[in-house]
């Protein structure tokens, strides 16, 4: 007597069969029309001008139109929530951030996304190096005389640094600078590096963490000094500006990144096209230079498994720093 349950398995086993057949046919002719891409962040912000540039070459690798879209507030929760709810076949894409990705759910209560469950990474695009700066009038000129002047202050008149925002990048790196050094200091937030930096042009403020884009003017006009860069390598830009590496805080290393990320059941044979085609962009040689005039890096990953790696180190890094210096969102 034959057991009823041998068909059933072959129905399943054919069911998956041609369930994965559909896909592989799908991720061959995909894509077959625009892809959108959602960017969190204001039109106009870095994040979305190197976007922009980006997606005008990655359309070309993928011979489809690709429109960019913002959708800013709440700290990026906006738009990266709409990318986590989208369908997930691809032509759906968020530009997602070391902020949406890592500091959010740590800092914002009000985070209603998983930032590894609901979403599958395809690769970075860009980043951008923080620079610590000072005013050229404060009279340091290197990190050790910075933190030795620090130590100088009495508590009540402490030194004084400025942020783009609560929990911004340059307010995470100020408080780990703060935490490493073993400093008193006292932040004051505004509304966006700009208005961050030109506090410390104007005297009010002695130091920034800053965007090398928004800082480099300065610094070359000699009313910013340049202390040292929160990258791996020294940037081409400020070639006389070492990393922190060099001045003994290998810890305060921050690669400010932006990312793109499908929404999660997305088929992995087209996030592996959409990979492919961001390494076409890299291989072009376009953006380099491009990125290069504007203070950004051109940064592609070779696979997406690469870039959920680089995920998983910032997390684990970050993380335990976020939580000891109770930043939350305001």
């Amino acid at each position: 007597m034959k057991s009823a349950f041998l068909p059933c398995v072959r129905t399943a086993l054919l069911g998956l069969a041609l369930m994965f057949s559909a896909a592989s046919a799908h991720a061959q002719t995909f894509p077959e029309r625009a892809v959108t891409w959602i960017n969190p962040y204001p039109a106009g912000s870095a994040s979305d001008v190197t976007a922009r540039l980006f997606a005008d070459e990655f359309s070309k690798a993928i011979k489809q139109p690709v429109v960019v879209i913002n959708k800013p507030g709440a700290g990026g929760l906006i738009g990266t929530n709409a990318g986590a709810t989208a369908a997930p076949d691809g032509y759906t894409l968020l530009v997602g951030a070391i902020g949406t990705h890592v500091f959010n759910p740590v800092i914002n209560s009000s985070t209603n996304y998983d930032p590894v469950k609901d979403f599958e990474p395809v690769s970075r695009i860009v980043s951008f190096p923080n620079v610590l700066v000072v005013s050229s009038k404060l009279g340091v000129n290197t990190v050790e005389e910075l933190i030795a002047l620090a130590k100088s202050k009495s508590a009540s008149e402490p030194l004084l640094y400025s942020t783009a925002g609560n929990g911004t990048t340059s307010h995470i790196a100020a408080g780990q600078f703060e935490r490493l050094a073993g400093v008193k200091l006292t932040g004051v937030n505004y509304k966006g590096t700009p208005a961050a930096v030109n506090e410390v042009l104007a005297g009010r403020i002695d130091f920034v963490f800053g965007n090398i884009n928004v800082i480099l003017p300065q610094v070359k006009a000699g009313t910013l000094k340049a202390l040292a860069i929160a990258s791996s390598e020294r940037y081409s830009l400020l070639p006389d500006t070492p990393t922190f590496n060099e001045v003994g805080m290998p810890e305060m290393e921050m690669v400010v990144w932006s990312g793109l990320f499908a929404p999660a059941g997305t088929p992995p044979e087209i996030v592996k096209v959409l990979n492919e085609a961001a390494n076409t962009v890299a291989r072009s040689g376009v953006l380099q230079p491009v990125y290069e005039s504007a203070g950004a890096t051109l940064e592609v990953d070779a696979t997406p498994e690469d870039f959920a790696k680089l995920l998983q180190a910032d997390t684990a890094k970050w993380v335990p720093v976020l939580k000891e210096m109770g930043i939350k969102a305001q």
